[in-house]
């Protein structure tokens, strides 16, 4: 059974099993529709942490499309393409439909929403680690970019890992007080 206790000790291997990940989900659902007095601030939270996602993408998607087409190792697999906890918290919040996953497919497969013009996921729905890991041809590219834009990236980026961090410290909070 799922409890507050219990659903931070997951891990992601068990987000990668199709009955605890809907176990999870079902108790984070839980949680988000009773009459919790910290909901609106986390809810708040997560539309803050939406538009951070969204104001992003074109300076990623501009990065991405110049180098990830000439990658011969793709980073993009299935074992990334899976949420942890805080995905699944994060997205329920905005009551967001999650993508329909093959939980049978092998981890170091391509990623099941891989396409040839990239993710077929809008890009604030992608798994944190998704939308933040940038391999070092990535990195030395962005950094090339005109300073104030890379500058207005890296503030961005902070922030939404600091909303995000707040946003799981408060649902934390109140799912202690259920």
């Amino acid at each position: 059974m799922v409890t507050t206790r219990s659903i931070f000790h997951y891990n992601a291997e068990a987000l990668s099993d199709e009955r605890e990940y809907a176990k999870i989900v079902s108790f984070i659902d839980l949680i988000l529709h009773r009459d919790v007095p910290l909901y609106r601030e986390i809810a708040n939270k997560a539309q803050r942490l939406k538009d951070l996602i969204i104001s992003l993408e074109g300076f990623i998607e501009a990065n991405t499309s110049v180098v990830c087409p000439q990658c011969i190792r793709v980073c993009c697999i299935n074992k990334h393409g899976y949420y942890e906890l805080e995905d699944l918290i994060y997205l329920r919040t905005l009551r967001q439909p999650l993508p329909l996953h093959d939980f049978g497919l092998s981890e170091t497969s391509p990623c099941q929403f891989l396409r040839k013009q990239g993710c077929s996921l809008e890009r604030f729905i992608r798994p944190f680690r998704c939308n933040w890991y940038f391999c070092v041809p990535l990195i030395e590219h962005m950094q090339g970019s005109r300073g104030r834009d890379y500058r207005d990236f890296n503030s961005k980026l902070q922030e939404a890992i600091e909303v995000r961090r707040n946003l799981i410290n408060d649902f934390k909070l109140a799912s202690d007080i259920i």
